[in-house]
């Protein structure tokens, strides 16, 4: 593939990963990421 095409893709991906966390934030991602981390045992070592 050639290098520019490879660097294209690569932006998109980022730019849709990039779009995706910002609906996640807005639509009050905050909460998920809390309960993810609280449902992950703390105190490991």
């Amino acid at each position: 593939m050639p290098k520019r095409l490879e660097a294209v893709l690569v932006l998109t991906a980022m730019v849709a990963a990039a779009m995706l966390v910002g609906i996640v934030l807005a639509k009050g991602g905050h909460s998920l990421f809390r309960e993810e981390r609280i449902s992950v045992p703390h105190g490991k070592g």
